[in-house]
C-alpha cells in the first residue's frame, strides 16, 4: 500500500506543477517578452518618455532567458513525475492484485488511482 500512497503523492505533485507553477512561469515569460518587445520597438526618447538604456534592455533579456530556463526545468520535472507515476502505478497494481480482495475493496485504492490517472491524461 505504500507504493499506492507514493503514486498518489506523485500525482498530486504533477498536478501542482501543471496547474500552478507552469502557468505562473509561462505568464511571467509572456509578460517579460512583451516588455522586451516594447523596449525594442520604442523609438529614441521623445517628450515625456524615458530612453531605454542598453543596460535595462540587457537586464530584461537576461530575465527572459532565466524564466525560459525555469519553464524548461518545470517541464522536465513534469516528465519525471509522469515517469515515476507510471512506475508507481505498475507497482501499485501488482501490490493490489497480490493483496486480499477484502483489503483492496475496503481501501478503495484500486478504484481511485486509475480514475485519477485518466483525469490527468484528459488534461
Amino acid at each position: 500500500m505504500a507504493e499506492a500512497e507514493r503514486a498518489n503523492k506523485l500525482t498530486m505533485l504533477k498536478l501542482r506543477l501543471q496547474q500552478v507553477l507552469l502557468p505562473m512561469v509561462s505568464s511571467q515569460c509572456n509578460h517579460i517578452s512583451s516588455i522586451v518587445q516594447t523596449y525594442e520597438a520604442r523609438k529614441p526618447s521623445s517628450a515625456g518618455t524615458a530612453e531605454v538604456t542598453p543596460v535595462r534592455k540587457l537586464k530584461m533579456q537576461h530575465m527572459l532567458k532565466f524564466m525560459e530556463g525555469r519553464q524548461r526545468e518545470i517541464r522536465d520535472l513534469l516528465n519525471l513525475c509522469s515517469e515515476l507515476v507510471e512506475q508507481s502505478a505498475g507497482g501499485a497494481a501488482e501490490t493490489v492484485s497480490q493483496a486480499d480482495d477484502a483489503d483492496a475493496v475496503s481501501s478503495g485504492l484500486h478504484k481511485r488511482h486509475p480514475h485519477a490517472s485518466a483525469n490527468l491524461d484528459a488534461q
